[in-house]
């Protein structure tokens, strides 16, 4: 056997520098890197949330002389809510998907944004939907935070997979 170069990648067999043979146990790694795929599982972990903050109560009020008490869920205000979470929804299940399925970049370039936008609509509606409410003295309920830590997380799984898209450094 040859000498190795200072890298180990190639060998001096007397006449030339061939490269090394790679042995299957060090075969490069699959292209879909660590960092994807835990920006598909926090896109789950998300929508999980996200779908939950959508049935239980996110605001509520005791009752005044002209009106009960009651609370409401989102799914109590109308199509538009409703249609707001189904896309994102959908949004965030498709994107995980991707991430989970594709490797490659511009593929996980959109789902990555995906994932930023949608979580950061959810994020947004919640803070403005709960401190409209709040600021009218009605009571924040779980719903609330839950549907704030859902966009968040989903915001956070498109934030990891798109770091998953920077250059790696050499070893």
């Amino acid at each position: 056997m040859g000498t190795l170069s200072p890298d180990g990648r190639w060998m001096w067999d007397g006449v030339q520098w061939t490269p090394v043979p790679v042995a299957a146990s060090e075969a490069p790694a699959s292209a879909r890197s660590t960092l994807t795929v835990a920006g598909g599982i926090a896109a789950i972990a998300g929508i999980a949330m996200l779908l939950a903050a959508s049935f239980l109560p996110y605001v509520s009020w005791t009752a005044t002389a002209d009106y009960p008490a009651g609370s409401y869920s989102i799914f109590g205000f109308g199509i538009w809510e409703i249609a707001s979470v189904a896309v994102t929804l959908a949004a965030g299940i498709g994107a995980a998907i991707i991430l989970f399925v594709l490797a490659n970049r511009l593929a996980i370039a959109l789902a990555a944004g995906l994932l930023v936008a949608f979580g950061l609509d959810a994020v947004t509606g919640w803070v403005a939907n709960s401190g409209t409410y709040a600021m009218e003295g009605l009571h924040i309920e779980p719903g609330a935070f839950l549907g704030f830590a859902g966009g968040a997380i989903l915001m956070a799984g498109g934030v990891m997979a798109s770091l998953s898209l920077l250059p790696r450094r050499a070893a």
